[in-house]
């Protein structure tokens, strides 16, 4: 049985409605922090496997195997459990398939987190508190923030954002948009 099968809408209104419905859901709600995070458990797997790797694999050769092995069972075991849990949600009824599909790809997005994480520093630099707006950057940039004036706080802000536009904004899109084709 196809998602859209008896629902009178061809694929592409229900791809649209699944992005639509996954940004709006995003800008929302975002990732509340205490909600588990696919993200959360993709790490622990990876964690485990890691673990597993070292203490079973001692040379470097065995270790890179073991980690393209991992990488891979990572990549393809989240598609097939993505996969899966929409072919369950499916048999069940189309419309929790398809809300299963929006809770899916909105928590692959990041837009409402890096808005966030940009205005934790802007609003400090608002009020003049160069001290905060440091503190606040350092909780989502590597680089070391205590001597940074406004101006590099600002460029900071926005190199960052912009680098992680791409992994929580545009690639989710890309691919969910295949996906959704």
């Amino acid at each position: 049985m196809m998602l859209w099968e008896g629902l009178n809408f061809p694929a592409w209104v229900w791809g649209c409605l699944i992005l639509t419905g996954s940004a709006v859901l995003d800008y929302v709600l975002g990732d509340p922090q205490n909600w588990l995070h696919p993200v959360q458990c993709i790490g622990w797997a990876i964690a485990k496997g890691s673990g597993f790797i070292l203490q079973r694999w001692p040379g470097p050769r065995a270790r890179r195997w073991g980690g393209i092995f991992l990488g891979l069972g990572i990549i393809f075991g989240s598609g097939f459990l993505a996969w899966g849990l929409v072919q369950i949600t499916l048999q069940i009824s189309s419309l929790l398939a398809i809300a299963v599909q929006i809770i899916g790809v909105a928590s692959c997005l990041a837009g409402r987190s890096l808005a966030q994480a940009a205005r934790s520093v802007l609003l400090p630099l608002q009020n003049q508190d160069l001290a905060s707006a440091r503190q606040a950057l350092a909780q989502f940039v590597g680089r070391d923030t205590e001597q940074l004036n406004e101006t590099e706080i600002l460029r900071a802000t926005v190199e960052s954002v912009a680098e992680n536009t791409v992994d929580g904004v545009t690639a989710p899109l890309f691919y969910a948009m295949l996906g959704a084709a």
